[in-house]
C-alpha cells in the first residue's frame, strides 16, 4: 500500500515502481533504485500500519469481549443439549 499506492500520510502520493529484472525491460536496463533513507521510511510507515491494525484488532476484541463470552456460552450450551439427546 505505501509502496504502490502512496497511503501515508509522511510519505505522501508517491509510486514507487518495483523493481524489474534487466532482461524484462525494452531497454534492459533497471528502474534508478529506492533511495536507502526512503526504503527505511517506508519500511517504517508499513511497520506502523501493521502494528497499529493489530492494536486495533485487540481493542476490538477487548471491546466485545462479553458478546464474545456469551456466544461461546450459547454454543457450549448448545452442544452439551446435542450430547444427552
Amino acid at each position: 500500500m505505501v509502496k504502490q499506492y502512496g497511503m501515508s500520510g509522511d510519505i505522501g502520493q508517491v509510486y514507487f515502481s518495483p523493481e524489474r529484472d534487466p532482461s524484462f525491460s525494452k531497454q534492459g536496463c533497471r528502474p534508478a533504485a529506492i533511495q536507502r533513507a526512503t526504503a527505511e521510511m517506508i519500511d517504517k510507515e508499513i511497520k506502523e500500519i501493521i502494528f497499529g491494525s493489530i492494536q486495533r484488532a485487540l481493542d476490538i476484541l477487548g471491546e466485545k469481549k462479553g458478546v464474545m463470552d456469551k456466544g461461546a456460552e450459547v454454543l457450549l450450551e448448545k452442544r452439551r443439549s446435542t450430547e444427552r439427546n
